[in-house]
């Protein structure tokens, strides 16, 4: 009778906390890095989606629905593969676009990934620009934040500085 009791107690309490959310997306992971080439140049690369793979790991291909140019309201497909699992297949649509400074997508993944990029401009002739990345999921459920994000934050964080990596020996 104790152990129903507990159970029903531990059920409603996943129930509320899955109801209450936080106030703002969860952010997943920040990272950033200097590019040894002009911010305009470094935007045109970063926005062919196309070459997205090279350098984002997870990514097996991130390719545009239609040839129309980069803007707000552009669909991607995005397929990752997991091992044993197989191919995971997300739509990703432009919410934000100002070249060539900045760049924000959302993914329809179950995580409903929203990614923003950022370039500025630095005062170095070698480094002339900085990236910067974050990831955000949509879920604000605390639930979300409290078991699943912090376990998420390792994981996109290891990725994210992979992917600043590999973006740095791009150029």
């Amino acid at each position: 009778m104790i152990a129903q009791a507990g159970l029903v107690a531990l059920v409603v309490a996943l129930g509320v906390l899955t109801q209450y959310e936080v106030d703002r997306d969860v952010l997943l992971a920040e990272k950033g890095v200097a590019l040894p080439v002009p911010r305009a140049k470094a935007f045109q690369f970063i926005i062919n989606m196309k070459l997205f793979p090279k350098w984002v790991p997870g990514v097996e291909s991130f390719e545009p629905i239609d040839n129309s140019p980069m803007q707000v309201g552009k669909h991607f497909t995005e397929v990752q593969s997991l091992p044993i699992y197989g191919d995971l297949i997300y739509d990703n649509l432009v919410i934000a676009y100002e070249s060539p400074r900045y760049i924000s997508f959302i993914s329809n993944s179950w995580l409903q990934l929203r990614v923003e990029i950022q370039l500025d401009r630095r005062d170095s002739p070698t480094y002339p620009t900085a990236f910067h990345w974050k990831i955000y999921s949509r879920r604000r459920s605390f639930l979300f934040n409290y078991v699943a994000a912090p376990i998420l934050r390792f994981v996109y964080s290891h990725k994210s500085r992979q992917a600043m990596f590999n973006l740095s020996h791009m150029f």
